[in-house]
């Protein structure tokens, strides 16, 4: 039995070490959260809400902790600026179905990965396989098995 299954790729989310508060001090909570977003996502799919406030909270600890319990993630306020980035443009999604990175917000991202001095991944380019047009086959007679038809006279 052969394994069929594609390579499964791993989430950028994984790779990412914990920042010093003084790197992202500078930068909005909302791009902050796309980023996150962007980090957690894996081919195209939809980041539900637990996933992004432990992702933001790994990464941005100091950024989205609760106030008096630095600790622990402060949901709420995730999600406030979750809320901020989709009007923003930057994301789309719901809370029930979860969150994605827009065009737009890869911009976002991109300007977030310079500041935070992280090299995204470059996504795989997608090719567009064209069939090529079915070519008839001709069938050639080797000229010895040839026979010239020479019209017979009545």
């Amino acid at each position: 039995m052969t394994d069929s299954a594609p390579n499964k790729t791993t989430p950028l989310i994984n790779t990412l070490p914990e920042f010093t508060s003084d790197v992202y001090v500078n930068i909005a909570p909302s791009e902050l959260v796309t980023f996150a977003v962007y980090a957690l996502q894996d081919n195209g799919h939809y980041s539900a809400i637990e996933e992004i406030v432990s992702a933001c909270f790994r990464l941005f600890p100091h950024r989205f902790s609760l106030k008096n319990y630095f600790y622990w993630p402060d949901s709420a306020l995730t999600l406030s600026f979750l809320t901020e980035a989709k009007n923003k443009g930057d994301l789309k999604g719901d809370p029930i179905e979860g969150f994605a990175v827009k065009v737009q917000g890869r911009q976002t991202v991109k300007r977030v990965a310079k500041v935070l001095k992280v090299t995204l991944p470059v996504p795989e380019k997608k090719v567009k396989i064209i069939p090529a047009p079915e070519i008839k086959q001709i069938e050639t007679v080797p000229a010895a098995e040839k026979k010239e038809e020479v019209p017979q006279e009545i």
